[in-house]
């Protein structure tokens, strides 16, 4: 049931106490820097989210295009027809796109192979000396690393380009001449 008004109004005088307490708080309220960075990385993930449609809003924005299209090709067709043939070309146009994707660049198994970057030469040595730890971990310590803690291995990196393209030179000189014998 119901309360009796004495019995009301102490809850209601409790209520409105706590709502100017809260209210006090609040006008000089700060969050805190961490509150703030969450909150920058939620809203730049729902923007980067924003321009992602589903499956879904692909294919009904498809079927808004191509609905009077195929209705004015086939009068005589219903709704469920002219559905029925908008799906048909949403799936061959999506098998199309799919055999595309597929074709893949066939690689020469006898050319040299690209070179590790500075990252990957960290992780090898990270991984030699017996530091055995997920890539987050390493990934975490060389984001850490400094200019001067990169350099040995930005260094390296730039040995080996220099490698790799004398091989792909070599490489592309011994194919020329092969094909033209």
């Amino acid at each position: 049931g119901m309360l009796d008004q004495q019995t009301k109004e102490k809850y209601v005088a409790a209520y409105l106490k706590d709502k100017a307490r809260y209210e006090e708080e609040m006008k000089n309220y700060q969050p805190s820097q961490q509150f703030l960075e969450k909150k920058a990385e939620q809203v730049k993930k729902q923007k980067e989210q924003a321009g992602t449609d589903t499956a879904m809003e692909k294919y009904f924005a498809f079927l808004l295009t191509s609905w009077r299209k195929v209705s004015e090709e086939n009068p005589s067709l219903g709704g469920k027809e002219v559905q029925e043939m908008a799906w048909q070309q949403w799936t061959r146009e999506k098998m199309v796109e799919v055999k595309q994707k597929k074709v893949k660049m066939v690689r020469d198994p006898a050319a040299p192979k690209k070179p590790l970057t500075a990252f990957f030469l960290f992780q090898k040595k990270m991984r030699m000396g017996g530091l055995a730890m997920t890539s987050k971990a390493v990934a975490e310590m060389w984001n850490k690393l400094d200019g001067e803690g990169r350099q040995p291995f930005k260094e390296g990196e730039e040995e080996l380009k220099g490698k790799y393209r004398k091989e792909v030179e070599d490489f592309k000189s011994k194919k020329g001449g092969e094909g033209d014998a």
